[in-house]
């Protein structure tokens, strides 16, 4: 009987947790190689890359899927499971999954196991060897390294699906603490941002902060609730006399020596903060936002 081989469907940017996932197969069942398309020397330098694709999926007696958030939207995971289904005749199929997910059909027909549970990912191993054919040898400690090292899921994904796509009203309410501005999510009511005017630190500044006629700046802190929870909180800070309220951004230090070091600021496009600095912030020209602002500061954008 000659080599078993497992073609490992995933998405690009889970490419670490695969491949300890990968080296862990070939570690621990029996005459087994384990194919990761990500890793380094996964396809030899100048192959035709779909073609070793397709060699690999065509000589594999299993298919391994990591259903993650990253690979919700991959195109290649779909088609390497359709292709392998038709070849298999939907056999010799298994999948790890994030628990947060709902997983789509066929994927909730397969038992597809916890990633981020130990006992589960031993199931996961055990099945694959006995569907080879092959012998297992469990080792615990692997497992729970690659559990520990499986795709984060974002606990903030909605609130970034709201502040990128969604609609948010403003209030300005008064109470028993004073006045405090509230957005609320038009789509789900108990997501709201607040601003309840407490200042952080008065006269605050920054090389990015600089430059603006009126010099006075202060910091404060915005408060993210859910059902009337403070969930997490971003800085803000308003520059010029109230006519910029923008969030602090990202530093990065670069200390080349011991005397001196120099720091840069960015703003990633993703990030919670900048997804905030968009719906909240306040820019004094007409159709102004937080990319122009990045730009005329020298804050870099990622």
């Amino acid at each position: 009987m000659g080599g078993s081989l497992v073609f490992v469907s995933h998405a690009t940017s889970d490419r670490r947790y695969v491949q300890l996932l990968g080296n862990y197969i070939e570690r621990t069942i029996e005459d087994t190689k384990a194919f990761v398309a990500s890793a380094p020397d996964s396809i030899p330098s100048g192959s035709d890359w779909f073609h070793e694709i397709l060699r690999n999926l065509s000589s594999a007696d299993a298919l391994a899927i990591v259903y993650s958030r990253n690979a919700r939207s991959s195109l290649w995971l779909g088609f390497e499971l359709g292709y392998f289904w038709r070849m298999q005749h939907g056999k010799n199929i298994h999948c790890v999954f994030d628990p947060t997910l709902e997983l789509p059909s066929p994927l909730n027909e397969l038992q597809a196991k916890d990633f981020t549970d130990d006992a589960s990912m031993a199931v996961f191993f055990r099945g694959l060897a006995k569907d080879l054919g092959r012998n297992y040898g469990d080792d615990q400690i692997g497992i729970t390294e690659i559990v520990d090292a499986a795709p984060k899921p974002d606990v903030f994904a909605k609130w970034k699906s709201l502040l990128q796509n969604g609609q948010w009203s403003e209030r300005e309410l008064s109470g028993e603490h004073g006045n405090k501005t509230v957005w609320t999510s038009v789509e789900d009511p108990s997501y709201q941002i607040e601003n309840i005017y407490e200042v952080e630190v008065e006269n605050f500044s920054e090389p990015w902060a600089k430059g603006f006629p009126d010099q006075h700046a202060s910091s404060y802190w915005i408060n993210l609730k859910v059902a009337g929870a403070t969930v997490s909180q971003e800085m803000f800070v308003s520059l010029d006399g109230g006519r910029y309220f923008v969030p602090i951004p990202e530093v990065r230090v670069d200390n080349k020596s011991i005397e001196s070091y120099k720091r840069s600021f960015y703003y990633h496009r993703g990030s919670l903060r900048f997804l905030l600095g968009k719906v909240i912030g306040r820019y004094y020209f007409t159709n102004s936002d937080l990319v122009d602002f990045a730009i005329r500061q020298g804050i870099e954008l990622y």
